[in-house]
C-alpha cells in the first residue's frame, strides 16, 4: 500500500440479539491523497482521520470526484485547504499539510473556536460522524515535523 495505517480500532455497535454495524476508527498518513481513492477501498468500513492530505481547494474537489468515479463507500470532509505549492496557473497540489475525515458514515465539520491562524494552516479539524443515530465527535490534528528542513528529515 502507498500509505501507512497509524492505528485502527474496530468496534461492533449493538447487542448480541440485534448486532449493529461493524466499524473501524483509525488514522492514516497517506503522504497525499490525490490519485489514491481506489486504494482506500481496501480499508475496513469506518472513519479515518487523515493527516498530510496535501489537498488544496481544487485538489479536495478532485479527490471527492475520484471517490465518486470509483463508487467509493467513503466521503471526505475537510476544513481549510492545504496552501498551494506554487502560485502558477493550473497548480492544484498543496503543501505537506492538510487534515480531513474519510468516513463511510454521514459526517460533518463542527463549528470550532480555533484561532484563525491555526485554522488556515490546515492542521486541525473537529468533525462528527453519525453511527446508528448517534453523533460521535472526532478531532484530527497534524503536528509539525522536528527539524523539517534538515537533511535527515528529507
Amino acid at each position: 500500500m502507498l500509505f501507512y495505517l497509524v492505528s485502527i480500532l474496530s468496534f461492533r455497535f449493538g447487542e448480541a440479539i440485534h448486532p449493529g454495524p461493524s466499524c473501524a476508527f483509525g488514522t492514516i498518513n497517506p503522504s497525499g491523497l490525490m490519485g489514491k481513492a481506489k486504494l482506500l477501498e481496501s480499508l475496513p468500513h469506518g472513519c479515518y482521520g487523515v493527516c498530510e492530505s496535501h489537498l488544496s481547494r481544487l485538489g479536495a474537489q478532485q479527490f471527492r470526484n475520484e471517490l465518486k468515479i470509483h463508487k467509493s463507500n467513503f466521503s471526505f470532509v475537510s476544513t481549510a485547504p492545504a496552501p498551494l505549492i506554487r502560485q502558477a496557473v493550473g497548480v492544484i497540489g498543496g503543501k505537506c499539510t492538510g487534515v480531513g475525515l474519510l468516513s463511510s458514515f454521514p459526517a460533518r465539520n463542527l463549528p470550532c473556536d480555533f484561532p484563525e491562524t491555526i485554522q488556515h494552516e490546515a492542521r486541525v479539524q473537529a468533525s462528527a460522524v453519525c453511527i446508528q443515530g448517534t453523533w460521535i465527535k472526532i478531532g484530527i490534528c497534524y503536528g509539525y515535523a522536528h527539524c523539517h528542513n534538515s537533511q535527515a528529515t528529507r
